[in-house]
């Protein structure tokens, strides 16, 4: 059994000028692990920021892992019966959506796209974000 190395968190992100948040939620039935409205303050660390968009998002935290893929498919896998209601909201208010990837790994590592991220990316018109980090051990 290969010993698990890489630590992945992964998101899923609405995103647009303004949209009902409230409302949102409740039609997809999932409960945010974070949202913003345009134009709140919010910190990261010691520093405040404006927040230049309204804001939804779902989040796996980080887990230790030699496989990074299942964690995607996983989150991938809470969304898939909600590619209308995501698509409806996307058209009716202009909003964009992402799927982010936070690797971190002490050695070179890899990530599998496999067919079924690429489905739903293309499904809902996301893109992906991938940063890559070595953990220096």
């Amino acid at each position: 059994m290969q010993k698990p190395t890489t630590n992945i968190r992964s998101y899923f992100c609405l995103f647009g000028d303004n949209f009902p948040l409230e409302e949102f939620t409740q039609k997809i039935g999932i409960t945010p692990t974070e949202t913003r409205t345009k134009g709140e303050l919010y910190t990261i660390g010691k520093t405040q920021h404006e927040s230049y968009t309204t804001s939804w998002t779902y989040e796996i935290d980080y887990q230790l892992t030699s496989h990074p893929t299942l964690q995607i498919n996983e989150l991938i896998d809470i969304f898939t019966n909600s590619v209308n209601i995501i698509n409806r909201f996307k058209k009716e208010f202009n909003l964009k959506c992402k799927i982010a990837v936070i690797l971190v790994f002490p050695e070179t590592s890899g990530l599998f796209i496999d067919q079924k991220l690429i489905k739903f990316a293309y499904d809902t018109n996301s893109e992906y974000d991938i940063d890559i980090y070595r953990d220096e051990i």
